[in-house]
């Protein structure tokens, strides 16, 4: 919308005010994560004996930077799929379980520690691979701590019930493993396994086909088509139900 309506300096201007201030709220959320953990880790982890529990604790440690790099990835992605560069943003996310299955099978004596590495060695390569692709289309990745013009207010507006719905969604798998815990060694891995077969149909029919859609519904918003808006929805809906049928069934 602000590129569309005020052209691309002020939409630059934008997005260094994002990258600036969701920054800090990451390593804010970070330090405090990192700081409650020992209060925390043991409702979570309630059936793990405290050797395990401290493994978790040192895990934790490691993969904690993720939480900043993961949402700078986020800001990063959708500004490539708002400049409809689907394809690249999608096929970045490979590199983290590339590099932690090659680290799994060349340094077996590293054990469970090869995985944390693996996040965050690629969660470092899958930046340096976006950051060249949006260097490359002239867009500055500095982020900047600019006053909260309209254009900063309207984000942080949206990204309110964005963050309640990341809460909610986040807290049933918050439940669902905490409960798995309190079972026999090995439950918490089989959940997740388990949830990886879910996530895949859900993956390839609802959010394939959202991050596609969501840049034109921004142009219409934009443009004030709502007639456009309502009949995209309406499509849109109707092939998510669509495609879902077969997925259901399996």
């Amino acid at each position: 919308q602000v590129k569309q309506l005020q052209g691309t300096p002020a939409s630059q201007k934008l997005l260094s005010g994002v990258n600036g201030w969701s920054s800090v709220l990451l390593v804010l959320a970070t330090i405090i994560m990192l700081l409650t953990a020992p209060v925390y880790l043991r409702f979570v982890a309630g059936g793990f004996g405290e050797e395990k529990l401290h493994l978790t604790f040192q895990l934790l440690c490691i993969i904690s930077t993720t939480v900043v790099f993961s949402g700078t990835l986020t800001i990063w992605r959708a500004v490539l799929n708002a400049g409809e560069r689907f394809a690249y943003a999608a096929l970045t996310p490979t590199i983290t379980p590339i590099l932690s299955i090659f680290l799994l099978l060349a340094m077996p004596s590293w054990g469970i520690y090869a995985v944390a590495v693996g996040l965050v060695g690629g969660s470092i390569l899958e930046l340096t691979a976006l950051g060249i692709a949006l260097k490359r289309q002239g867009i500055s990745l500095i982020p900047k701590f600019n006053s909260f013009d309209a254009n900063l207010r309207q984000v942080a507006a949206q990204y309110v019930p964005m963050v309640a719905g990341a809460f909610l969604m986040s807290s049933t798998t918050l439940v669902d493993q905490s409960m798995a815990a309190m079972l026999s060694p090995g439950s918490v891995a089989a959940l997740n396994y388990g949830n990886r077969l879910i996530s895949l149909p859900m993956a390839l029919a609802t959010t394939a086909l959202s991050t596609a859609v969501t840049p034109y519904f921004s142009q219409m918003v934009a443009a004030q088509d709502w007639s456009s808006v309502r009949n995209t929805l309406k499509k849109y809906l109707f092939w998510i139900f669509l495609i879902s049928i077969p997925f259901t069934g399996i």
